[in-house]
């Protein structure tokens, strides 16, 4: 993302899809050879008439799959996530219908598949992670200051992540120019994790929006209220309270860091990861956003919890205000009971989630604010998640610089062999272009992708929610594509785990 017009105004660049040869990726390059080879073979084996006919049938049906796209995807990009679900369907790693059934038998409950990481006993009751958070570990160190801060340890990428509960002022509200230097200093915040050396390699957000607890401000007045309970204007608020409390909305925000678990130059992973988001909560401060203390390891479980049960908020709310030590939920009691997985969506408990990708962020001029649809219309329960990896300065040059020599030479090629220059590759080329030169005046390089999950208590309403949000997302020009067939795999990216991007 770069600034335009003396930096008022923000652009993304498309999403670039480079490929090994003329743009083309490896699968369809593979897929076409494949056919190429295919068909001769046929020519070879039958020279009439029928032998061409299938040679050409081959080659035809090898264009459709590779480029015809059928829901904004070819069928070569749809191959993975439709043989995953195969293979899931096949060796019945899911928990069935019968399981949400039999909700009263603890048995059924703790039925997981013998993928699903290492269980825990819950009142008698065995409870295992759902298979998508395979490998997971959880522990609680002590920090300097005291405070308990819960580590997860994610055996799959070979992370280390803590989560802070961070709170900002009603930026929407600010004018103009505060907008854009708090946004500049959220950028210095960003540039100085991507040092040469740097230990994070993850930096996520997430926000999440739920229903208010009308009951929740009804106490508020009653402890902080400074006129007399029963005047007029105290019965008036608390009427008005108890009309718009259902309609309110609460927003929570988290930023997870995650660092590599291996050593680093004889210092040990953990200690790594606390100095780390010791410095991220200055500079948090530094860019006006409260952040709290690391959350332990009850508070992460109530957050989990939370994510997977849309009841459950409300009430874990209520009893965090009556007794501090019960905030939040154990691990044991913050897993699902049953879950089943779908094409479109999946379910856990009282939850139905789908997940989406922002395939496209805005291809136009956007204010700092561009996001303010999204983040304050939410009429139901959803969740945003942004998840970054910082590159190295000599990294980020170095694939800028690849990136542009790609694409040249893919011009070239496309060029002799007589294809036109669309709208869209000038625009990846001139992102290029402006990124290299961004790196050039010594800005930070980033990879990065969103999601957003949406959650009701029934199908029917999850589909209409699911309407409302891709609306909105319209609103703040984002493309949203619903991540069919890795439904739970995906509700993962939108938990402070610092999931959501590949390896490299």
């Amino acid at each position: 993302m770069s600034t335009a017009d003396g930096g008022r105004r923000y652009v993304f660049g498309p999403l670039e899809q480079r490929g090994l040869i003329m743009g083309l990726r490896a699968g369809q390059v593979a897929l076409l050879a494949t056919a190429l080879f295919i068909a001769m073979v046929v020519l070879r084996s039958a020279p009439d008439v029928l032998g061409v006919l299938a040679a050409v049938a081959v080659s035809l049906g090898a264009v459709a799959v590779a480029f015809v796209p059928v829901g904004g995807r070819t069928a070569s990009q749809w191959a993975p996530a439709a043989g995953r679900r195969l293979a899931r369907l096949v060796t019945g790693c899911r928990i069935g219908v019968l399981a949400h059934r039999r909700a009263a038998d603890p048995v059924a409950l703790g039925v997981r598949s013998s993928r699903c990481v290492k269980s825990s006993a819950w009142n008698g009751v065995v409870v295992r992670p759902p298979a998508a958070l395979a490998g997971l570990a959880f522990t609680e160190l002590r920090a300097p200051d005291g405070s308990s801060v819960a580590i997860i340890h994610d055996r799959g990428s070979d992370t280390l992540t803590a989560v802070l509960d961070v709170r900002g002022g009603s930026f929407h509200l600010l004018d103009e120019g505060e907008q854009h230097r708090r946004l500049s200093a959220w950028g210095a915040l960003l540039a100085g994790l991507a040092r040469e050396g740097g230990a994070v390699c993850r930096v996520q957000w997430i926000e999440r929006s739920v229903p208010g607890d009308a009951v929740a401000l009804a106490r508020h007045l009653a402890e902080r209220g400074t006129v007399d309970l029963e005047s007029a204007v105290a019965r008036s608020y608390a009427d008005l309270i108890a009309e718009a409390g259902t309609l309110t909305r609460e927003h929570q925000c988290h930023v997870a860091l995650s660092v590599r678990a291996g050593r680093r130059r004889g210092a040990d992973p953990e200690s790594v990861l606390l100095r780390e988001v010791r410095l991220l909560q200055g500079q948090l401060r530094a860019a006006d956003i409260e952040a709290g203390a690391p959350l332990s390891l009850r508070q992460v479980g109530g957050l989990l919890r939370s994510a997977f049960d849309p009841e459950d908020p409300v009430v874990l709310n209520r009893r965090g205000s009556t007794n501090p030590d019960l905030a939040g939920s154990s691990l044991p009691a913050a897993w699902p009971s049953a879950s089943e997985e779908s094409w479109s969506r999946w379910r856990t408990d009282r939850g139905w989630h789908a997940t989406f990708w922002v395939a496209e962020w805005p291809r136009r001029d956007v204010g700092p604010d561009f996001l303010g649809p999204l983040l304050l219309q939410a009429s139901g329960r959803r969740t945003i998640a942004v998840v970054m990896a910082p590159l190295p300065p000599s990294v980020g040059v170095r694939e800028a610089e690849a990136a542009r020599t790609a694409q040249a030479a893919d011009d070239q090629l496309r060029y002799r062999a007589g294809f036109l220059d669309t709208a869209r590759r000038r625009r990846e080329s001139e992102g290029l272009a402006r990124r290299e030169a961004e790196l050039a005046d010594g800005h930070a390089a980033y990879r990065f992708s969103g999601y957003v999950t949406v959650t009701a208590t029934d199908p029917d309403a999850l589909e209409v929610a699911c309407s409302e949000t891709v609306q909105t997302a319209h609103q703040c020009h984002l493309d949203l594509r619903r991540l069919y067939g890795v439904q739970d795999l995906a509700f993962t990216w939108t938990l402070p785990l610092g999931r959501g991007l590949g390896r490299r």
